[in-house]
């Protein structure tokens, strides 16, 4: 499957579209180059441990060539560090890319709304700490039947009712009361106010055809439960980077 990626800036009266993208590879490269440092390790040495020529790493470096959002993923492991660190001192306005309604900035500057649906206390524990755990700002919404799912993503579009945020994404329990997560998820994606929230199915197990099922529906994914508390930390903390860091989506409480 092939992924493409796309950063938009809008066009400004001080600066084009190339000149604002330029400067953004610049200071992704000075931050590449600070953290190597830091760690001690020379052009060449980065360049052998993700396979890249001692050229390749002083292009990055200087801005002149793009890092790539896998490639960049690959040296905040290597290199130790979050990926926004790469992004640490960018200031918005200067990139003007946050200009108007129709802007998203590439950057994401507010917490990502988690809301989990799940019905046993126990899973629940497990899955709210293990999202706090992980190094990206959240904001978690925990509800425990599929009705009360459902009228709370209703009522967030009438502002005397909703206490809450629309959320970014729903990690969704299949073997939810009241409405199961197959119905859930059915209702979501018909709704064209709501079907563009990305929803996880969660589960201990999955059979194949709830699985067919859930990706016809639209589901964007599925992870299984675990007790083994360093496994759901590791899903729990790649789950949130990618759809806070890796993808860009709406900026929806911002």
């Amino acid at each position: 499957m092939q992924v493409v990626f796309y950063i938009i800036f809008n066009n400004g009266n001080e600066m084009n579209q190339n000149e604002k993208s330029h400067l953004i590879d610049v200071h992704v490269g000075e931050q590449l180059r600070k953290r190597r440092k830091h760690l001690h390790l020379s052009q060449s040495a980065l360049g052998k441990m993700v396979g890249l020529s001692l050229q390749q790493i002083q292009k990055y470096e200087l801005g002149t060539n793009r890092i790539s959002a896998g490639k960049l993923y690959e040296f905040s492991v290597i290199l130790r560090t979050s990926i926004e660190f790469f992004y640490d001192g960018i200031k918005i306005e200067d990139a003007n890319i946050h200009d108007n309604d129709d802007n998203i900035p590439i950057v994401r500057t507010v917490p990502l709304t988690v809301l989990v649906a799940e019905s046993c206390a126990e899973d629940e524990s497990d899955i709210k700490g293990s999202l706090e755990r992980s190094d990206v700002k959240t904001n978690i919404i925990i509800v425990h039947d599929g009705n009360e799912l459902l009228q709370l993503l209703h009522n967030c579009f009438n502002k005397e009712k909703c206490s809450t945020y629309k959320p970014d994404i729903i990690i969704l329990s299949l073997s939810l009361p009241k409405i199961d997560g197959i119905s859930v998820l059915k209702d979501i994606k018909k709704d064209r106010s709501l079907q563009d929230i990305p929803v996880i199915i969660l589960s201990n197990s999955f059979c194949r055809k709830d699985m067919s099922r859930g990706y016809n529906l639209g589901a964007a994914g599925f992870i299984t439960k675990t007790k083994d508390k360093k496994d759901l930390d590791k899903k729990s903390d790649i789950l949130l980077k990618y759809w806070a860091n890796t993808v860009v989506l709406p900026i929806r409480n911002g």
